[in-house]
């Protein structure tokens, strides 16, 4: 018999308290080891397989197996047991499935996936960059007609963006292949951030955001991005599935070993067939009140994966006009948050990121180059530029950056090969790397000694900055100036930079901030409001620039309002200064902000 197809084992049975040799075709296994040994790639794992199948009797059980002779195949391999009609122990089976066709089209698949991932994606992120760039005004100011334009070409690459995503998302997860980081994850700050990016969504369509999270709500085990998108689904299907002037509640509460996660709004509602098909790929429900609502229909597949792979449940309870309640559940781990967020006896002192420090950005993409290069040297890095990995490693040896930006795929060489000479050569060895790719490869990256891991297509000025910041630190804590004619905003501003150890000194006009900053030592960093009574931010900017002693100190504009006008952004960007477009209405946010203030260094 032709042991690739099909094998007949004899159960052993058990003599005198000892078990009796398989066989096959009536033969010991044993006396086939010269065929296994030259037909199979790995002979001890193929017999090591047989013998557990062997242990559960009654269980059918499949195993993958590489044969190379006579000729190279990927087989599966099926296990059953076999009885008679009397129901008496005849052996088992073991059936040898030829799946090489199979591996063949999954591996054109993942070459596809890559290809995709790629080409869609890189230049998915420069137009994104770019177009939020000259939104932002930053080459000049554009009119109304203008900005009705880049708001279309904006909505429309974020939707593009959206579904390679969740295409690749959908491929990875069928593949096995979705990277989780699983850490202690505060979940009440994670829901916090995302409800303060969609609140302004929320608001523009008269609708009320509610979070209901209890103080002491325990940490989670579970990714953090991953997490964030879970709730950025729910939370945005939520938004869009709910009429003007309706209103989503977001509740969590502990049960036993597991935080519970409600998310509820007062929308459409589905009925109990579209409830059933929910979580199936592409579908979406087809409500006339909601036909223009835009999507893929594979976001909630995706939450579901992500949720269960990370130890947890979802269901929905809706009813058509009465609104819907996603639910899901997440592992618990550690204390609860109000325990680690209470105040120690001598505050910890948070490293401040080093001023002026060097950044080596390794990119083949110019576009990109442009976009990293614009975004760093506006938080006050100095950049250095290499397109390939051998004068990327030449540049290292000789210019010893603060910390290198990594692509993954390079002209001539990887990414990961490069990574592999920088921590070969004791010079380079020390220096922080941050790995850049378009797709998923986290493990190997950080296994080989990457600090840091960014998907291309999710960097933005914000997100580039928040990363290299958190790696390059530096140990002593900085005299801050934080000017403000509202109090509630000066204070909570003031609040965290003291928390993070930092000296503050505190200014309710623009006379009191000129005078603060020319007394004594000038503070390390001005967070400047540009709208003040007595004399207003850019009068204060100027004065500062005019003055040899606060020449070159950093300083970071503040705003509430959501436009600027071309002539103060021009006279910010001509006086050496950042623009904070918005005041942060969270503190997650606004903490994260002024950490992109203290990098600005003299200009």
């Amino acid at each position: 018999m032709n042991l690739a197809l099909v094998l007949a084992a004899g159960r052993g049975t058990r003599v005198g308290g000892a078990k009796a040799l398989m066989v096959i075709d009536g033969q010991p296994l044993a006396s086939l080891d010269g065929v296994i040994d030259r037909i199979f790639d790995e002979p001890d794992e193929f017999r090591r397989k047989i013998d557990e199948a062997d242990e559960g009797p009654d269980e059918v059980t499949r195993f993958p197996i590489k044969q190379h002779y006579p000729e190279v195949r990927d087989l599966e391999v099926y296990s059953a047991s076999v009885t008679d009609r009397e129901d008496r122990d005849l052996g088992r089976l073991h059936a040898f499935r030829d799946v090489t066709k199979e591996r063949e089209a999954e591996r054109i698949k993942d070459e596809f996936v890559s290809l995709v991932s790629h080409e869609l994606r890189t230049p998915l992120t420069s137009i994104k960059g770019y177009v939020d760039l000259l939104i932002d005004g930053d080459a000049g100011e554009v009119t109304e007609e203008q900005m009705e334009f880049l708001e279309i070409v904006k909505s429309n690459s974020d939707r593009l963006v959206m579904l390679v995503n969740d295409l690749l998302d959908v491929s990875r997860i069928e593949a096995g292949r979705i990277n989780l980081r699983l850490q202690p994850v505060d979940l009440a700050g994670s829901i916090d951030e995302v409800a303060t990016s969609l609140r302004p969504l929320m608001e523009q369509k008269g609708q009320s955001l509610r979070l209901e999270l209890p103080e002491d709500l325990p940490n989670v085990m579970a990714d953090r991005d991953r997490l964030v998108e879970i709730v950025t689904n729910l939370l945005s299907n939520a938004h869009k599935y709910t009429l003007e002037g309706g209103s989503v509640t977001v509740r969590a509460r502990a049960v036993i070993d597991e935080v519970q996660v409600e998310v509820s709004d007062t929308g459409v509602g589905m009925t109990p067939d579209e409830r059933d098909k929910l979580f199936t790929k592409f579908f979406r429900a087809q409500n006339p009140a909601t036909q223009n609502v835009s999507g893929t229909g594979l976001g909630l597949n995706i939450v579901k994966s992500l949720v269960e792979k990370q130890g947890g449940r979802i269901w929905v309870t809706s009813e058509p006009t009465k609104g819907s309640t996603f639910t899901f559940t997440i592992p618990t781990v550690g204390t609860p948050a109000l325990e680690r967020t209470a105040a120690p006896a001598a505050p910890a002192r948070a490293p401040v990121t080093k001023v002026g420090a060097r950044i080596l950005v390794v990119d083949d993409d110019p576009d990109h180059v442009g976009l990293f290069r614009h975004f760093l040297e506006r938080g006050g890095y100095q950049v250095l530029v290499a397109h390939d990995a051998r004068t990327a490693l030449q540049t290292a040896q000789r210019e010893r950056p603060d910390l290198i930006t990594l692509d993954v795929n390079l002209p001539d060489d990887d990414g990961f090969t490069l990574l592999e000479w920088l921590k070969a050569d004791p010079a380079t060895a020390p220096i922080p790397v941050i790995m850049l790719s378009v797709v998923e490869d986290t493990g190997r990256g950080l296994l080989m000694g990457a600090v840091d891991y960014l998907h291309k297509s999710k960097i933005d000025e914000q997100v580039l900055l928040s990363h290299v910041g958190s790696i390059v630190r530096s140990p002593e804590p900085q005299v801050v100036l934080v000017a403000d004619d509202e109090e509630d905003i000066r204070s909570l501003i003031a609040g965290h930079l003291r928390r993070a150890g930092h000296q503050v000194l505190e200014a309710a006009d623009g006379e009191q901030a000129l005078q603060a900053a020319r007394a004594g030592q000038p503070p390390n960093l001005v967070l400047l409001d540009i709208r003040m009574p007595r004399l207003d931010g850019l009068g204060v900017l100027r004065a500062l620039r005019d003055d040899e002693a606060t020449r070159n100190l950093p300083v970071v504009m503040m705003t509430a309002s959501r436009g600027m006008s071309a002539s103060d952004r021009s006279a910010i960007d001509q006086l050496g200064a950042s623009v904070l477009l918005h005041k942060p209405s969270s503190a997650e946010e606004l903490a994260e902000l002024i950490g992109h203030g203290l990098t600005k260094g003299p200009v």
